[in-house]
């Protein structure tokens, strides 16, 4: 039985397609890893892909810390809601630092 991912809330359908076009690039200079072409366009997308996740993320975030401060001010008791929920949604995230042994 496969495991459903979850959705991250700031990954964009261009972010999708963006991935979708890095995996088959891969897939092509995994093939011909000489070839400077492939190469070249794998290597530069990648960047690119990398950077936009980090924008998507910091932007997401951004829109999140907006939304709370506009909540604070005008509506303090659904803003305690989101607080709260945004707490659950961070704790719910696996630890990495228990599984050093």
């Amino acid at each position: 039985k496969k495991k459903k991912k979850k959705n991250k809330p700031w990954f964009t359908p261009s972010c999708a397609s963006l991935r979708r076009k890095i995996n088959h690039l891969a897939a092509e200079f995994s093939k011909c890893p000489w070839k400077l072409g492939i190469r070249h366009a794998y290597f530069s997308n990648l960047k690119a892909y990398k950077k936009m996740i980090k924008t998507e993320r910091k932007l997401f975030k951004e829109r999140q810390w907006n939304n709370l401060y506009k909540l604070s001010k005008t509506n303090p008791q659904k803003f305690w809601k989101e607080l709260k929920l945004q707490r659950q949604e961070n704790n719910d995230k696996p630890d990495d630092n228990n599984n050093i042994s």
